[in-house]
């Protein structure tokens, strides 16, 4: 009644309110998990670590090798971080996607924050030998690796051969 009689009020949605339910939505979903999981992301169980035999890298200081290996060894997760140019991208994980891609029954998804972030990835990847193929997402614009670059091959290539790369990938 109050919106009928004044003109000048209008209904809009609450932005906020979706908000609000995707953050109670996602609070829901981490209680219903299973408390293995739970207690997992919560920080009250430490990550596990299998028994795995990884060789050394020729390029990783012993330092970061022992990084390698237990990151390669966790069981659930494993946080690699610090400083900007302590070699996180340029050493760990080209480390990390050459030793992962060894395993053929693995694949591989590598994700970062900014266009700037994915594009020193993929300097990184295109550094591994023997080359490891992969594919990047994102507009023409915003990557300097553009023969990798989805977006290009889709221009250059029919539908069944960018269908081919992308399932080889």
């Amino acid at each position: 009644d109050v919106l009928v009689s004044n003109p000048l009020w209008v209904l809009e949605p609450d932005y906020m309110d979706f908000t609000s339910r995707t953050l109670f939505s996602s609070l829901f979903g981490l209680m219903a998990c299973p408390k293995r999981k739970r207690d997992i992301l919560l920080a009250r169980q430490a990550p596990e670590f299998a028994k795995v035999e990884i060789p050394d890298l020729d390029y990783l200081s012993d330092e970061r090798n022992q990084i390698l290996k237990r990151a390669l060894s966790a069981k659930d997760y494993f946080l690699i971080q610090g400083p900007p140019g302590t070699g996180k991208t340029s050493y760990m994980l080209r480390a990390l996607v050459e030793s992962t891609f060894r395993d053929e029954t693995e694949k591989i998804l590598v994700l970062a924050y900014t266009n700037r972030a994915v594009d020193e990835i993929c300097s990184a990847i295109k550094r591994i030998e023997p080359q490891v193929p992969f594919l990047r997402l994102g507009g023409k614009e915003s990557s300097e690796h553009t023969d990798v670059l989805i977006s290009m091959i889709a221009e250059q290539s029919s539908l069944p051969d960018l269908y081919q790369r992308i399932a080889g990938t």
